[in-house]
């Protein structure tokens, strides 16, 4: 009985740690898939986002030669850069360059590029983005570049206020998904702070015009979107707000 015991222990012993192999190899594969499973949502995750990207990458680059085939309504037929704030305010564009000429702006946006390069008369010039305000396309669209290299904002209006567009990276609730959401932005200044377009920002812009946060909140009580245009007044409807707030002969808004 004794020899059968002890000839049988070395038998239990692999049993045991066979088993115990196998345990620790179940726990090694699932770690392994739950590692696996996550890689490839973060893969789809950015395959999502480098696919929108890519959608607005291409409607940006070499954007001043889009005016060279077919008609456009246009009030210049110049492109070229704004080198500060008061560059844009004057109209005054550098590197400037006749839109049906070969002339060019290399934006780089797809690697986040710190630069620009402006092709005129077949030579090029390379500016930091951080250096220059933004520039002018010959689609007659104007644009700024702000903080972060890679923050471009097409402004729309500067008229008491300035409002601007961009597309931004927005996130699904759960983490696993992305896309580019048109968005719309406003500063106070052409160079001041560039921030979302809500009404609660309106009101911390301009902390002591309560008759413009009254105005804000009546009209766009019924939740008609801050990017409303007045077609009418030729200006978006938060500056006809704004300028009637500080100019109360202007005409109010039916």
């Amino acid at each position: 009985m004794f020899k059968v015991y002890w000839f049988g222990m070395p038998f239990v012993y692999q049993l045991v740690m066979r088993m115990i192999s196998v345990m620790k190899h179940s726990e090694v594969t699932h770690r392994f898939r739950e590692v696996r499973n996550a890689s490839l949502s973060n893969i789809r995750i950015r395959m999502k986002t480098i696919i929108s990207f890519l959608v607005v990458f291409y409607s940006n680059l070499f954007t001043c030669l889009l005016a060279q085939n077919g008609d456009r309504n246009r009030d210049s037929e110049t492109c070229g850069i704004y080198m500060n704030s008061s560059d844009f305010r004057n109209s005054k564009i550098s590197l400037a360059f006749n839109c049906k000429s070969s002339g060019k702006i290399k934006l780089h946006d797809f690697f986040a590029g710190k630069y620009v390069d402006v092709i005129t008369n077949g030579t090029k010039t390379r500016l930091n983005k951080d250096s220059i305000y933004g520039y002018h396309t010959c689609k007659n669209e104007d644009y700024r570049f702000y903080k972060s290299h890679d923050e471009e904002f097409r402004i729309l209006e500067n008229k008491g206020i300035v409002i601007y567009k961009s597309f931004v990276n927005v996130s699904s609730p759960d983490k696993k998904f992305s896309h580019l959401a048109l968005t719309y932005f406003f500063s106070k200044t052409t160079n001041s702070d560039i921030l979302p377009l809500t009404i609660l920002n309106l009101k911390r812009a301009y902390p002591d015009n309560i008759k413009f946060h009254d105005m804000l909140d009546r009209e766009f009580a019924g939740g008609e979107p801050l990017s409303a245009y007045s077609s009418s007044d030729k200006m978006y409807k938060v500056n006809y707000l704004f300028s009637h707030s500080i100019n109360p002969s202007i005409k109010q808004i039916p």
